[in-house]
């Protein structure tokens, strides 16, 4: 019988396993941050990222239902990982600062204050991360003032291959 353990060994020429380990629930009880650790024969841990690095996306979306459909939608992607998924701007702002993602994909209604004015707040503060506005309304509508507010790009939910697509380009995943 083959164990995960030797079909590691011989696929990299070392002992790995991951494991996913609750770093934390942030506020309210509905936040929970998963960080990946890489185990070694030594018992070393490399951190947020393993030996095979992906990038990284928070979801602030505060209904659960699209919540939903984002976790299947990025699931099978490739290169992508969800860090993340939050119901408002203020868990948004505590998961950014602790999992350092490479996107945040936001909704552009929430509780307390639009995505865009969430984005135009945070933006300067993470500039090397990417911000997604989207939204159920006409885009075109928003689109100057999100771009203003510092997102990289704002698309109209609906179609998920065109959001998939989005977050690639963004990522520069081809």
């Amino acid at each position: 019988m083959t164990s995960v353990n030797s079909i590691f060994k011989k696929a990299f020429g070392i002992s790995v396993a991951f494991c996913f380990l609750r770093s934390g629930i942030l506020s309210k009880g509905k936040v929970i941050l998963w960080k990946r650790v890489e185990i070694s024969e030594m018992g070393s841990s490399s951190g947020y990222y393993g030996s095979m690095a992906k990038k990284r996306i928070v979801i602030v979306e505060d209904h659960e239902e699209m919540q939903i459909l984002y976790k299947a939608m990025f699931r099978r992607e490739k290169g992508i990982e969800i860090a993340a998924q939050v119901s408002d701007a203020e868990d948004a702002l505590n998961v950014i600062k602790e999992s350092n993602p490479d996107l945040v994909i936001v909704d552009i209604t929430l509780p307390g204050m639009s995505g865009i004015e969430f984005v135009e707040q945070v933006h300067e503060s993470f500039p090397g991360i990417k911000f997604l506005i989207v939204t159920g309304h006409d885009s075109d509508r928003f689109y100057e003032s999100a771009k203003k507010a510092g997102a990289d790009d704002l698309i109209t939910k609906g179609e998920s291959t065109e959001l998939v697509s989005a977050v690639r380009r963004l990522l520069g995943i081809t």
